[in-house]
């Protein structure tokens, strides 16, 4: 597929008419090698200005594109849901479980390697680190004895005061 002038060729723009139908899965995986091709031929362009020796000069610099399940539904030429039907039919279960690991692998090493936004992609990917405060045996966190320390110094505290208060009188 070849590049337009000014860039890639807009996603959108690339299937036109009817949705298509894959009558196998080998079709399928055909067309996906060449979403996964027109990805890698067709990289995001970013304008760039530089400035050397007070000479400004804009240029562009390309990123790599992220391949998505919405991005192949687009260039193939189907709706999400009926990506969603294919996989979940078993003659296509295979295929679609293959082309759902080229796109996850393409994002993971990209993001690992900075050629990407790895917070981003790792939310994607579902590589969230999340951290969870537990009390024990997994039940909720127990704040009895921090409330209770807090009415114990508080105590102390107005007791301070009384003395200090009665010192005064006597002096």
């Amino acid at each position: 597929m070849a590049k337009a002038k000014n860039g890639p060729e807009p996603l959108w723009k690339i299937r036109r008419g009817a949705p298509r139908r894959f009558e196998s899965p080998e079709l399928l995986w055909i067309v996906a090698q060449e979403y996964f091709e027109w990805c890698a031929a067709n990289p995001l362009r970013e304008e760039k200005l530089f400035a050397y020796e007070g000479c400004v000069t804009r240029d562009y610099i390309t990123k790599m594109r992220a391949m998505t399940e919405r991005g192949l539904c687009m260039f193939i030429g189907i709706d999400p849901s009926t990506w969603y039907s294919y996989c979940k039919r078993e003659d296509f279960q295979f295929v679609c479980e293959q082309i759902k690991a080229v796109i996850w692998e393409q994002k993971f090493t990209a993001a690992a390697a900075d050629l990407m936004n790895a917070n981003i992609i790792g939310k994607e990917l579902g590589l969230i680190d999340r951290k969870t405060v537990e009390g024990p045996d997994g039940g909720p966190v127990q704040t009895e004895a921090i409330l209770k320390a807090d009415e114990h110094l508080t105590g102390l505290l107005d007791e301070l005061a009384r003395l200090k208060a009665g010192s005064a009188k006597q002096g």
